[in-house]
């Protein structure tokens, strides 16, 4: 299947096709939703390698739960999801790091 044609597919059908192993459909749909997610980042967290370690972080998320995506569910709301777990993550670190300094 063509890169253009892939360009052209819902997040949905990324997702499934990269359930497939098709990986230029990851490739798509990190260029599609890592831009916001990356700015939200940077708006909360002062340093820019954090931020984009935790771009990463919540992407190989996706990664390894990728056979656990249901095409019943909007896959932005998925992607939502593995950002919102990992960024409560790091802010639950951050403040038991605060509470015991």
């Amino acid at each position: 299947m063509a890169t253009n044609n892939l360009a052209e597919k819902s997040d949905e059908d990324l997702m499934e096709l990269y359930k497939l192993g098709n990986t230029i459909a990851f490739d798509i749909l990190f260029q599609r939703n890592s831009g916001p997610v990356l700015g939200y980042l940077k708006r909360r967290i002062s340093k820019d390698k954090q931020a984009q370690d935790i771009l990463q972080d919540i992407f190989l998320k996706l990664h390894r739960s990728k056979h656990q995506y249901d095409r019943t569910v909007v896959a932005g709301l998925w992607i939502l999801g593995a950002f919102v777990g990992a960024l409560a993550a790091i802010e639950g670190s951050y403040l038991v790091r605060r509470q015991w300094a």
